[in-house]
């Protein structure tokens, strides 16, 4: 019984770490999510929205702080500046979702 408990242990864990989101699905998350966002805060706009999104997601992605811990990661976002407090973002990366996180401190 401990041997498959233990193999079951490391098979959750192998699959973890195959399944770590990297940089280029946070960048595809960062598109959806102002898509969104954008679609909520203004109603009707459509494609438009879309493509504002697919312009601002890869500066939004080139701008966060992969921080890799083998099973997930963690993705910190400051998009106002390492010296303006209150705009930072945190991003749990695992199993291939992102999490949103209270904001960094």
């Amino acid at each position: 019984m401990r041997s498959l408990s233990f193999v079951l242990f490391v098979l959750i864990l192998v699959g973890l770490a195959l399944t770590n989101p990297g940089p280029d699905a946070f960048g595809l998350f960062a598109q959806k999510t102002i898509s969104d966002e954008i679609a909520r805060q203004v109603p009707g706009i459509g494609g438009l929205g879309e493509y504002g999104a697919r312009l601002v997601a890869p500066y939004v992605a080139e701008q966060a702080v992969r921080t890799n811990y083998g099973l997930g990661s963690v993705y910190e976002l400051d998009l106002t500046g390492p010296n303006v407090r209150g705009a930072e973002y945190r991003f749990l990366g695992i199993a291939g979702q992102f999490i949103p996180l209270k904001p960094a401190q």
